[in-house]
């Protein structure tokens, strides 16, 4: 069945969230994806989706309550300067109220952007934690800057507001990160 994540428990929010998933630019709709981010919208109000992306797309609107904003970056690099520019900078893409509950998928990048969003609006964030990253040696291996986006997520998870784990050992997991 649906899952009812925590955000989606408020109702005319304007929800910003900053994610990695280029399903959402239309680069393939499997699955239920679009139709998972639909739903969000409904439940909470308004829901504005920033992408990291490299350049080639364009904004999508689904409705007048979801739109999602490609970085458009010409390397990954840009990315944080990119989501941040367009929510924050002053030629921002977003139309209307500011967000009044910023999400992001990860405790790295995603995270960092949406720290430098919460300072600026003074609102909450949410970062998901989809996974135990702290004592996996084969993730730490798996790519050089892993071993930098470890002190970034410990960083990151002291400064939320909330936390969303996918499982019960990951809730004692980001207790640990931010103690």
């Amino acid at each position: 069945g649906f899952r009812k994540p925590l955000y989606c428990l408020f109702i005319n929010m304007r929800v910003l969230m900053i994610g990695l998933d280029k399903t959402l630019l239309g680069l393939d709709y499997s699955g239920d994806v679009l139709e998972r981010h639909q739903e969000y919208a409904r439940r909470a109000g308004y829901l504005d989706i920033v992408i990291f992306s490299k350049k080639g797309f364009s904004q999508k609107n689904f409705g007048s309550n979801l739109r999602i904003y490609p970085t458009n970056s010409l390397s990954k690099i840009f990315y944080v300067w990119d989501a941040y520019r367009i929510v924050a900078g002053p030629a921002s893409a977003l139309r209307g109220p500011l967000p009044q509950l910023i999400v992001t998928q990860d405790p790295f990048l995603t995270g960092l952007v949406g720290w430098f969003l919460k300072i600026k609006f003074k609102v909450p964030l949410l970062i998901h934690f989809h996974g135990d990253f702290r004592q996996n040696k084969y993730w730490l291996k798996e790519r050089r800057y892993n071993r930098l986006l470890l002190p970034l997520s410990k960083f990151l998870a002291s400064r939320r507001r909330f936390v969303i784990k996918e499982s019960h050992l990951l809730c004692r997991y980001a207790s640990s990160l931010s103690s």
